[in-house]
């Protein structure tokens, strides 16, 4: 009757508990929303701001004319901007030089030379 009594106790303390956290954790509500804002490739204009500038008319715009010197001119060089996020730099390790051993030289056993058999000489 006892070990019915524990059982009982220990499973009315883990009702209570599990009880305790759902109730713990419906009061924490749901985290705010992120919004995300889109950028242009201009820098510091939002989407919102692109979508309200008004663009000029297409019949204000004018066709650029060629320019016959522009062909011989060289095109000008792209320069990048140089990040502000400092790069890990992969500096390759010396490998060590491996130390000549010697080598061991495998032990040759010498082969037992053949005993001459021992006749028996006949004694005067």
């Amino acid at each position: 009757m006892r070990f019915w009594r524990n059982v009982i106790l220990i499973g009315l303390a883990h009702a209570a508990l599990v009880a305790g956290l759902v109730r713990w954790g419906g009061m924490l509500g749901k985290p705010p929303s992120t919004s995300v804002v889109w950028m242009a490739a201009t820098t510091g204009v939002s989407g919102a701001a692109l979508a309200q500038t008004p663009s000029p008319p297409p019949e204000q715009e004018e066709a650029p004319t060629p320019d016959p010197s522009a062909e011989e001119k060289p095109a000008p060089a792209v320069t990048s901007v140089p990040s502000e996020v400092p790069l890990p730099t992969a500096t390759p390790a010396p490998l060590p030089r491996p130390t000549p051993t010697a080598t061991a030289k495998p032990k040759v056993t010498p082969t037992p030379k053949p005993k001459k058999a021992i006749s028996p000489t006949p004694k005067p």
